[in-house]
């Protein structure tokens, strides 16, 4: 892993575990490449994920814009791979952990009402 992507796994870790602070431009600079070419993007995926970052969106653009990254193996990070990887258990996940928030708004409100 080069210096460049250990950096930006430090920024997205201190960000929480997620960021919309990045953009091609600074994704392709860590992955080593000096400029944005055709296949470019695939690559930068690929050393991304090598490297436990994700990114939406899943197809990384052509062009400069912004793009979300996380760390794959975060609290946010798993909860996004849940969201973009359809699956019965995935699916339990989500439906759990939003039952456990509803839960706990409802235990919120009424603390605060009381």
């Amino acid at each position: 892993m080069t210096d460049k992507l250990e950096s930006l796994k430090k920024e997205i870790l201190a960000a929480g575990g997620m960021t919309s602070n990045c953009n091609m431009i600074g994704l392709y600079t860590a992955c080593g490449f000096a400029r944005l070419g055709k296949h470019v993007p695939g690559t930068v995926s690929q050393r991304l994920r090598a490297a436990g970052i994700g990114h939406i969106p899943t197809t990384l653009p052509q062009k400069h814009t912004q793009i979300r990254a996380y760390l794959i193996a975060s609290p946010i990070g798993q909860l996004i791979e849940s969201v973009l990887t359809p699956d019965i258990e995935k699916d339990e996940e989500l439906l759990s952990l939003v039952a456990g928030a509803a839960k706990k708004i409802a235990q919120i409100k009424e603390i605060l009402s009381a």
